[in-house]
């Protein structure tokens, strides 16, 4: 809390954590006010260069009592007297997420010391971390090392820079804050593979191949994919070859919106190249990132859609399944980690090819009842099917195409398959046969629906086709 008695933030490469709560300005405290901000709940560290060097100081991972990202403030100083202190660095949310992250030259034997307090005196868990000022990805030569195998990683833009000699990523003029990763590809990744940055803020990206940052050689690059501000590449990645993906801000602007970034091969997105399932239950987690639609696909659930996956499914019993996306989701620009629920279509159908298909059964939104724990409720898809033990089923996941985006939604897919019994009264012809002495007992109790179908003829109910579904059919005969 003093500048006499602060905290060993160790070597160079340390992390240490403190608190700011109930801490305090001493008297002579260099005084940080603005007509909209103040800090007085500071807290301090020192440190002794070992060495001479460009240093990173950050509050990177710091965090309210309620685990939200603390809004720091970091000032860099030298000097002998807390009312005699010479400023070296100061800044506010470089870090990102309100964090913060100031550069410094040190020099050998030097002792320069840190104080962070909390932006309107905000309090919580103070991360403070030292180390070299060289950031993994943020120079071609530090590219990350990748490979096609995570979705919606995070990355912290904060520290990046554009490096010179680097080139305007898809031709775009204003960028900024750019990060590098490096692919090599092998016998098993090879083949076509997708970078996407949804999730992010403004974002470009490319892909080159190259030894150089000023010599490279582009594969492919993008700038606001599908009508989104995102940007999404899709190559045939060749074995042995490396690859280098650059993504960048589509801007120049102070704010350092974290990367958010998914890497994945393109597996299932052909008929022919379907994903197999077999048995009664089956759960699998997939994606449509880099998929599209082919020559003569129908269109699922009466949508034009644009990025459909394949399944093959084959039921090792007869009987009635549900088939569900309940779980599908994507990102949408959020600094924090909140998911969307992805908009699907589900189509199921036999035949052998994918211009001559039987349908069987489709759905797009199954409806608010299943809403789940997502920001778009009910727009997942669950339908119902009656399969017969020994059947191929093709299935079909596809995006929903609709006015804000160009070829149908796209993220993480999730498949669940298992059998399901059909409530009572689901078909006209099943109706349950009421009779006058259990009328009491229909006006008391809620009666389910999970399951139930609209059937191929069935009249809209109440004129109100977009809720004439899930019904249940009462017969009942007057006395």
């Amino acid at each position: 809390d003093a500048i006499a008695g602060p905290s060993p933030s160790g070597n160079a490469f340390s992390t240490v954590t403190g608190k700011n709560r109930s801490a305090t300005s001493e008297t002579g405290e260099p005084v940080y006010e603005t007509p909209s901000s103040f800090s007085s709940n500071t807290v301090w560290w020192k440190w002794t260069a070992d060495r001479t060097a460009t240093m990173q100081v950050n509050t990177i991972g710091s965090t309210t009592p309620t685990g939200y990202s603390l809004d720091t403030l970091l000032w860099v100083y030298t000097g002998s007297a807390v009312n005699a202190l010479t400023e070296v660095a100061f800044d506010d949310d470089t870090g990102g997420n309100m964090n913060s992250l100031a550069t410094f030259n040190a020099v050998a034997g030097t002792t320069y010391y840190f104080r962070v307090g909390g932006y309107n005196n905000a309090s919580g868990t103070i991360n403070l971390s030292l180390g070299l000022d060289r950031n993994p990805g943020d120079k071609f030569v530090d590219a990350l090392e990748v490979e096609p195998n995570f979705l919606f990683e995070s990355y912290n833009s904060g520290p990046l820079t554009r490096e010179s000699g680097e080139p305007l990523h898809a031709a775009v003029t204003d960028q900024s804050r750019s990060l590098w990763f490096k692919f090599t590809a092998t016998a098993e990744t090879a083949g076509p593979v997708v970078f996407s940055t949804m999730g992010s803020q403004n974002t470009v990206a490319a892909v080159y191949t190259g030894s150089a940052v000023d010599a490279l050689t582009e594969v492919a690059s993008n700038n606001d994919y599908s009508g989104r501000v995102q940007a999404e590449v899709s190559w045939n990645a060749v074995a042995g070859t490396t690859y280098y993906i650059a993504i960048a801000h589509a801007f120049v602007d102070g704010t350092p919106y974290p990367h958010v970034c998914t890497f994945q091969r393109r597996t299932n997105d052909s008929f022919a190249g379907a994903t197999a399932l077999n048995g009664d239950t089956a759960s699998v987690t997939s994606h449509n990132f880099g998929a599209t639609k082919e020559s003569g696909e129908p269109s699922h659930a009466r949508n034009s859609g644009g990025r459909s996956v394949w399944f093959n499914w084959t039921p090792a019993t007869s009987g009635t399944f549900r088939i569900s996306t309940i779980g599908s989701n994507m990102r949408i620009f959020n600094v924090g980690a909140t998911y969307k629920e992805m908009d699907t279509l589900l189509g199921v159908y036999t035949g052998s090819a994918v211009n001559a298909l039987t349908a069987v059964a489709s759905n797009n939104d199954y409806g608010y009842p299943m809403r789940g724990n997502y920001d778009r409720s009910g727009i997942n898809s669950v339908l119902f099917v009656d399969a017969t033990a020994g059947t191929t089923y093709r299935i079909a996941v596809d995006g929903y195409n609709g006015t804000d985006m160009t070829g149908g939604d796209w993220g993480q897919i999730r498949l669940d398959i298992a059998p399901q019994s059909r409530p009572a009264g689901d078909n006209f012809a099943g109706a349950e046969v009421v009779t006058s002495d259990r009328m009491p007992f229909l006006r008391t109790t809620d009666l389910n629906n999970v399951g139930a179908t609209t059937e191929a003829g069935e009249p809209t109910h109440a004129g109100n086709a977009s809720r004439s579904k899930n019904t249940l059919w009462f017969l009942f005969t007057a006395p």
